[in-house]
């Protein structure tokens, strides 16, 4: 199965929208988790990854710099986690974001950001930002984009500014597209970033070995997986809470990498997504 260009990644994220966003419920997932962490999988599966992303982006932050007047960029802000979260250290927050039912979502919730429903290729300021973050966002872009995006935030970056991503290191797909840690600091590299500060985070053991699981038995049971935009985000509907014995073994296994994780040091676990901070020279 081929990857999506840039125009097909859009109409996923319209059909993402579309389909997914309806069905949140506000109060148990304020924050659109099931809408922008793994779709379809356990509520407490969401929760343990956005917690330990948060832990790894209140990490990186900790160790940037700033003076008393602060602007933030959150690149794909989704429902307004990261948003929402700057905006309570007292950072001037815009958010950006493709899914326009999701930015209705956040804008309801927190009325501090400045949600604009756009793209990060074509937005523009007049004023330039302190710090701008994108939390697995990059990664949906196709390969040619990551460069335009990077570009495009370096130029919104005031001297000396921030930038902090948090990104997928190992997973390739029609809408995914990953890069090893190494590479992802190489394209910040070239666009005149100073490395910072690199953490991973979200082991993988048990996770791992349960999506290869899964991705051989999907492959014995459809030979030509679904192709379109529409056809990949349906596709977890069909994979989703129903599947009882799957979600059971998702949070089963998803406790098992945490435990791990809480034991063991990190250079003796895989882990699919690292968290970066830059500096712009």
């Amino acid at each position: 199965m081929g990857q999506f260009d840039w125009r097909r990644m859009r109409e996923y994220w319209e059909e993402h929208d579309r389909r997914w966003t309806p069905t949140l419920d506000r109060d148990a997932d304020p924050y659109g988790l099931a809408n922008v962490c793994f779709v379809g999988a356990p509520r407490q599966v969401n929760r343990r990854h956005a917690a330990e992303q948060e832990r790894t982006f209140r990490e990186l932050l900790s160790t940037a710099d700033f003076d008393r007047h602060k602007r933030a960029l959150d690149v794909g802000c989704g429902g307004g986690r990261w948003s929402s979260l700057l905006a309570d250290l007292g950072f001037e927050v815009t958010g950006i974001d493709l899914q326009s039912n999701l930015l209705k979502y956040a804008a309801e919730r927190d009325h501090r950001v400045n949600f604009v429903h756009t793209d990060i290729q074509s937005f523009s300021s007049e004023r330039s930002f302190d710090l701008i973050v994108s939390v697995t966002v990059l990664q949906h872009l196709p390969d040619s984009e990551q460069a335009v995006a990077i570009a495009k935030i370096r130029e919104l970056l005031s001297p000396g500014g921030y930038v902090l991503v948090l990104e997928n290191t190992r997973d390739r797909g029609s809408h995914v597209f990953a890069r090893p840690a190494s590479r992802w600091v190489s394209l910040f590299g070239e666009q005149g970033f100073q490395t910072i500060k690199i953490r991973p985070y979200s082991p993988v053991l048990a996770t791992g070995v349960l999506g290869a699981l899964r991705k051989a038995a999907s492959a014995t049971i459809r030979k030509s997986p679904p192709d379109s935009p529409q056809a990949q985000v349906s596709r977890f509907s069909q994979e989703g809470p129903g599947h009882t014995v799957l979600s059971i073994a998702l949070r089963a296994a998803s406790a098992l990498d945490a435990g791990l994780a809480s034991l063991l040091p990190a250079r003796l676990l895989p882990y699919s997504h690292v968290g970066l901070l830059f500096r712009a020279t």
